[in-house]
């Protein structure tokens, strides 16, 4: 009888001492919370490149797929008009530019020789004109004394008399001349030739403006690579296509990182989920070569589902964007990955008396702002 009790409480002490310590342990013990889901590498910079004016596409030489370089030239729209206006503003400069060349010299030749020379010798001339019509009204006299002499001619008396005529009309000429001279007119064709000058310069220098902005509308109408990266959208195919200013062209995304994972989960895990939870990541591409998990954090969480092909009986799934952070690997554009979303260690106690309702973050309040 003694054996048997003994027995007995032998037993007990040992179930009394299972039961304490998995009681110890389901308090103390603790379980790291996850979720997981499949998900994809993307971009973290992606940029739509747009078509800046209305025109048809006259060069395309980009694929989907392809790798481009900064500043690398994808297509162009057709600038045959802008290229004809582009010549005829050259041809307009280069006469600008003879005209203000030519008057350059003018007015050189201006301060050299400071005006015609009849203007310049209309004072000479005139006292030299005075003296020769003086001389031919003498000759005129002594011609009319030898007609009524009958010594000469009534021909040559009146051919005398247009000499004397021609010579007054001279001295007229530079009579009004010097007179011009006196008032300054030399001066006033330095002032016109000053005017030209001015008028020429504006201009040049309004062609020259008009040309670059030409050009550059011709160089806007060549459609670069704003970024290194490879084009992931190509709305825009073929050649001979018309578009409109601000439609969408092509989309790129930076290759040489930093990274992006996408991944939806269903409407009764998303709550769970926080911005600034942890993620590790698994690639597929790597995974049977490269050791070692991507690591990243939540940055985003989408705040209304959408329906997905194929899982419609499962609800809305909801859009959750993971910056990555590091990376023991190099990641691949559009590849696969295992998302494992760290929620935390929770002791073991919360997996057998609580619910999943109660494992979720309190709700907030509408005073209470998101993160």
């Amino acid at each position: 009888m003694t054996e048997t009790v003994r027995r007995i409480r032998s037993v007990w002490v040992t179930s009394v001492a299972g039961l304490l310590f998995v009681a110890i342990g389901l308090f103390f013990l603790r379980f790291e919370l996850t979720i997981r889901a499949p998900g994809v590498i993307k971009a973290r910079y992606e940029e739509w490149v747009f078509a800046p004016y209305d025109g048809v596409i006259a060069l395309h030489q980009v694929q989907l797929g392809q790798s481009v370089t900064n500043g690398e030239l994808l297509m162009a729209l057709d600038d045959t008009e802008l290229r004809l206006r582009a010549l005829a503003i050259e041809r307009e400069l280069a006469e600008a530019e003879a005209a203000l060349e030519h008057n350059r010299i003018a007015r050189a030749e201006l301060v050299v020789k400071t005006g015609p020379a009849e203007l310049v010798t209309a004072g000479e001339r005139q006292t030299r004109l005075a003296r020769i019509a003086d001389i031919q009204q003498d000759i005129e006299k002594n011609y009319t004394s030898a007609r009524d002499l009958q010594i000469i001619s009534e021909l040559e008396l009146r051919k005398q008399e247009i000499e004397r005529l021609r010579s007054e009309l001279d001295l007229v000429q530079a009579s009004l001349l010097a007179e011009w001279q006196q008032a300054g007119v030399p001066a006033f064709e330095g002032e016109r030739l000053a005017a030209e000058q001015r008028r020429l310069e504006a201009l040049v220098q309004l062609a020259r403006r008009e040309l670059k902005l030409v050009e550059a509308q011709c160089a806007a109408h060549r459609i670069n690579a704003p970024i290194a990266g490879q084009v992931i959208a190509l709305a825009t195919r073929l050649p001979g296509m018309a578009v409109a200013r601000g439609d969408n062209l092509l989309k790129l995304a930076a290759t040489g990182g930093p990274f992006r994972v996408r991944t939806y989960l269903p409407e009764r895990n998303v709550d769970l989920v926080q911005v600034g939870s942890r993620a590790l990541m698994e690639s597929a591409v790597f995974d049977s070569m490269l050791e070692g998990y991507v690591e990243g954090t939540v940055v985003r969480v989408a705040p209304e589902g959408a329906e997905k092909a194929g899982s419609a009986a499962d609800g809305p799934r909801y859009e959750v964007d993971i910056d990555v952070a590091h990376s023991p690997y190099p990641l691949v554009l559009g590849s696969g990955v295992e998302v494992r979303l760290l929620l935390g260690r929770r002791p073991l106690t919360d997996l057998f008396f609580k619910t999943g309702s109660s494992l979720r973050p309190p709700a907030r309040t509408r005073d209470q702002k998101a993160p």
